[in-house]
C-alpha cells in the first residue's frame, strides 16, 4: 500500500486502501500498522486534520480498544 508522507511528531506516513478498508499507520520510530474495517471518512477526517498528532492520540485509543482489528507489520 502507498503511504503518503505526513508533517507530525509521531507519524511518519498514513496510507489507506479502500476496497480493502484498511488504514495503514507508519510511526516514526518504525513501527507499521495496520488497522481492518475503517471507514474512508476517519482516512480523510485523519488527513484533513490540522493536528495529526492530536487527531492520532484522539483515535489510538479507539483504533488500540478493539474498535478495528490491529495488525502489526513491521
Amino acid at each position: 500500500m502507498k503511504r503518503i508522507p505526513v508533517e507530525s511528531e509521531t507519524l511518519a506516513a498514513v496510507g489507506y486502501d479502500v476496497v480493502g478498508a484498511l488504514l495503514e499507520v507508519e510511526y516514526k520510530h518504525g513501527v507499521v500498522v495496520q488497522y481492518q474495517g475503517v471507514r474512508a471518512g476517519v482516512y480523510w477526517d485523519l488527513m484533513r486534520s490540522d493536528s495529526l498528532d492530536a487527531f492520532d492520540a484522539y483515535y489510538a485509543e479507539r483504533l488500540e480498544h478493539g474498535t478495528y482489528p490491529r495488525i502489526a507489520v513491521e
